[in-house]
Protein backbone atom coordinates (compact mmCIF):
# COMPACT_ATOMS: atom_id res chain seq x y z
CA UNK A 1 0.00 0.00 0.00
CA UNK A 2 2.78 2.66 0.93
CA UNK A 3 5.01 1.89 -2.04
CA UNK A 4 2.01 2.52 -4.91
CA UNK A 5 0.90 6.19 -2.62
CA UNK A 6 5.00 6.96 -3.34
CA UNK A 7 4.74 5.72 -7.03
CA UNK A 8 1.80 8.09 -7.18
CA UNK A 9 3.60 10.99 -6.09
CA UNK A 10 6.78 10.81 -7.72
CA UNK A 11 6.11 12.74 -11.05
CA UNK A 12 4.82 16.10 -8.96
CA UNK A 13 7.73 15.37 -6.84
CA UNK A 14 10.57 15.69 -9.44
CA UNK A 15 8.79 18.34 -11.42
CA UNK A 16 8.64 20.12 -8.18
CA UNK A 17 12.29 19.49 -8.13
CA UNK A 18 12.83 20.93 -11.30
CA UNK A 19 10.21 24.06 -10.84
CA UNK A 20 12.39 24.99 -8.18
CA UNK A 21 15.77 24.42 -9.42
CA UNK A 22 14.79 26.68 -12.48
CA UNK A 23 12.95 29.04 -10.62
CA UNK A 24 16.31 29.38 -8.89
CA UNK A 25 18.13 30.24 -11.89
CA UNK A 26 15.12 32.63 -12.85
CA UNK A 27 15.86 34.74 -9.66
CA UNK A 28 19.12 34.70 -9.16
CA UNK A 29 19.70 35.89 -12.82
CA UNK A 30 16.85 38.98 -12.13
CA UNK A 31 18.99 39.94 -9.26
CA UNK A 32 22.25 39.90 -11.05
CA UNK A 33 23.96 37.14 -9.42
CA UNK A 34 26.09 33.75 -10.82
CA UNK A 35 23.39 31.58 -11.04
CA UNK A 36 25.44 28.13 -10.64
CA UNK A 37 25.23 28.51 -7.06
CA UNK A 38 21.32 29.27 -6.54
CA UNK A 39 20.51 26.61 -9.21
CA UNK A 40 22.91 23.58 -6.70
CA UNK A 41 21.29 25.16 -3.58
CA UNK A 42 17.78 24.88 -5.11
CA UNK A 43 17.74 21.40 -6.50
CA UNK A 44 19.30 20.65 -2.88
CA UNK A 45 16.94 22.05 -1.27
CA UNK A 46 13.68 21.24 -3.69
CA UNK A 47 13.63 17.70 -2.00
CA UNK A 48 12.38 18.91 1.65
CA UNK A 49 9.25 20.75 -0.23
CA UNK A 50 9.19 23.20 2.52
CA UNK A 51 12.45 23.99 2.30
CA UNK A 52 12.49 24.74 -1.32
CA UNK A 53 9.77 26.81 -0.97
CA UNK A 54 11.34 28.87 2.01
CA UNK A 55 14.61 28.96 -0.10
CA UNK A 56 13.09 30.76 -3.03
CA UNK A 57 11.16 33.56 -0.52
CA UNK A 58 14.31 34.21 0.88
CA UNK A 59 16.55 34.42 -3.01
CA UNK A 60 13.07 36.13 -4.28
CA UNK A 61 13.96 38.86 -1.19
CA UNK A 62 17.38 39.46 -1.52
CA UNK A 63 18.23 42.57 -2.47
CA UNK A 64 19.89 43.25 -6.37
CA UNK A 65 23.35 43.33 -6.82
Amino acid sequence: MMIEDINAWLPFYGAWVVVCTLLSVVIARHKGIKPLLPAAAGFVAAFIPIVGLIYLVVLGTRPAK
